[in-house]
């Protein structure tokens, strides 16, 4: 897994745009991506199937890239 540093502003703004995600697409997010978990790992931790891992994951990219990129700085 490769570690970013992220300046403190970068790092407030992950934060916010994190906290803006329903629960459980915030929880399948850091499971994955925090704790390098596999999505069959994941979908027995929530109780659902891989499917669900995965739509809940990649809406949860989708709006971490939009509230991101809508942030940048110029």
């Amino acid at each position: 897994m490769t570690r970013v540093t992220l300046s403190p502003t970068d790092r407030e703004r992950l934060r916010a745009a994190l906290s803006d995600l329903p629960v459980l697409s915030r929880i399948v997010y850091l499971l994955h991506a925090r704790d390098g978990r596999s999505f069959a790992e994941i979908a027995f931790l929530i109780g659902a199937d891989i499917n669900a891992v995965e739509i809940h994951l990649a809406r949860a990219l989708e709006q971490l890239m939009s509230a991101l990129d809508g942030e940048a700085d110029p």
